[in-house]
């Protein structure tokens, strides 16, 4: 039910190739099934207008533009959802499928194994004990441990596709230098290759464990946010690490 208790109004009148439109705009109190918010009704000719963003806010919405460029009313994110593929840790960005946000950066001097995901580390910048599934970075290297969230966006269930030695996954640490750094494991159930199902709107969080040089200095994480059912190519997303 949306009701208009309208409290004053403007007349404005458009004329364009000989047509002219009357408006009447009120600031009215906008009720949507008991939620109510002020807004500026428009009356154009005869029918009632209101923006996307008081109709989200009276029903406990966020009005979203997505990656693809269309517009959602989402769950509220707060201050921290923003539109866009780019942020800073603890914003949620969302690309039109997934919410992915960085929650935690960590450089421990080992990290222990949550789950019995495989690591994954071609050019030896770690070490994987198979009893106790302890890893330590390298000589000449350190541990980055990056907490993420992430939440299915859309209405089908889907899983997240994180195969570490996929050519379509670009998910990696950005130094300041210009270097490039891809993840040693993902500690998650049934990592590295794809998460459980998740069902719409469930999100699952997870630590992504990187192995960098001792000197090299974290800058951005970019992460490729791509499902195994249909997503070709996948989005990636970019999260400044620096402090």
């Amino acid at each position: 039910m949306i009701q208009l208790n309208g409290k004053g109004l403007v007349l404005l009148a458009a004329a364009g190739l000989g047509v002219t439109a009357m408006a009447v705009v009120l600031r009215d109190t906008l009720i949507i099934n008991g939620n109510s918010t002020q807004a500026d009704v428009r009356m154009i000719n005869g029918s009632a207008y209101v923006r996307l963003s008081d109709v989200a806010k009276a029903l406990d919405l966020t009005l979203v533009k997505r990656g693809d460029g269309k517009y959602e009313l989402a769950k509220s994110g707060g201050a921290n959802q923003i539109a866009g593929l780019k942020g800073g840790v603890g914003q949620t960005l969302f690309d039109g499928k997934w919410r992915f946000t960085v929650v935690t950066v960590d450089m421990p001097d080992s990290y222990q194994m949550k789950t019995d995901a495989e690591g994954y580390d071609p050019s030896g910048n770690m070490v994987m004990d198979s009893r106790t599934r302890l890893i330590k970075p390298a000589k000449g290297y350190k541990l980055v441990v990056l907490t993420v969230r992430v939440a299915n966006g859309v209405k089908e269930r889907r899983t997240l596709w994180t195969a570490i030695n996929d050519p379509k996954i670009r998910t990696s640490i950005a130094d300041t230098e210009g270097g490039s750094h891809p993840p040693v494991a993902y500690d998650y159930k049934g990592g590295p290759v794809q998460t459980e199902w998740l069902l719409p709107g469930a999100q699952l969080t997870f630590p992504v464990i990187f192995s960098l040089p001792e000197t090299a200095n974290p800058q951005d994480l970019v992460f490729t946010l791509k499902n195994n059912q249909g997503d070709e190519k996948g989005i990636d997303v970019r999260v400044s690490l620096a402090k």
